[in-house]
């Protein structure tokens, strides 16, 4: 992979980032994710606070990059908002079930096993200015998830900084709940419901994302994953 340094440096950062207490609230939109090559990354610890309880996170070099999406024709929500999502380590003890209903695909219930990512939202850039990281939108601890009723595969039009297709949606694979981390607040109540893709969308780069925890350099490979905003629902 080529070096940061370059492209770094063609990048001017606009302002300062504003303190963690001038967020307001927002609702989440749609996010595709495509499996990104980052640059180098230090594993390290953090404390994240979900329903589930505080506890220290082992983050590793993140995977995946989300951007902002337009799907089946709703607009996008907030263009600048993007999660970048790195693999963590994180107790959980036992399992549980939470159901959601999504505004695309309906309810979903399912038993959530483990902890398998942790998604930071992150501003990015292929050039030009970068911002600083959104402060309107929360992280997010995302758990495999095991359905507990069948997904019928269905068509969805998707559209984002990088591509616009109609892919297939062919199974629920995570819930991600919003979290805080570190000294951060919560600011949603909605969760994400992730979906697995069969997309011909690539994503172009590189890319410069720039989260709470770095300012890294990505290549990004094939669309694989759209998560969808969902609110919580009796089981």
């Amino acid at each position: 992979m080529r070096s940061l340094a370059p492209l770094v440096a063609c990048v001017s950062l606009l302002t300062a980032i504003p303190a963690e207490g001038s967020r307001s609230l927002a609702p989440v939109g749609n996010f595709a994710c495509y499996r990104a090559a980052f640059t180098e990354f230090a594993t390290t610890k953090i404390s994240v606070r979900d329903q589930f309880g505080t506890r220290i996170a082992i983050v590793g070099r993140p995977t995946d990059l989300c951007a902002p999406a337009a799907v089946n024709g709703r607009p996008i929500f907030d263009s600048v908002a993007h999660l970048t999502c790195h693999p963590i380590k994180l107790a959980l003890k036992g399992s549980a079930r939470i159901s959601v209903r999504t505004q695309q695909f309906g309810v979903l219930t399912a038993t959530v096993v483990r902890a398998s990512e942790l998604c930071v939202p992150s501003s990015t850039a292929t050039g030009g200015a970068l911002r600083p990281p959104p402060k309107t939108l929360d992280s997010f601890v995302c758990y495999s998830a095991v359905p507990l009723a069948t997904f019928a595969t269905r068509i969805a039009a998707l559209s984002d900084d990088f591509a616009k297709t109609r892919d297939a949606v062919l199974r629920p694979t995570g819930l991600c709940l919003p979290a805080t981390v570190g000294t951060s607040r919560r600011l949603q109540s909605q969760l994400l419901a992730c979906y697995e893709l069969k997309s011909a969308a690539k994503g172009s780069g590189p890319v410069i994302a720039r989260s709470k925890l770095g300012l890294l350099q990505a290549s990004l490979g094939a669309r694989n994953q759209l998560c969808a905003p969902s609110t919580k629902s009796p089981p």
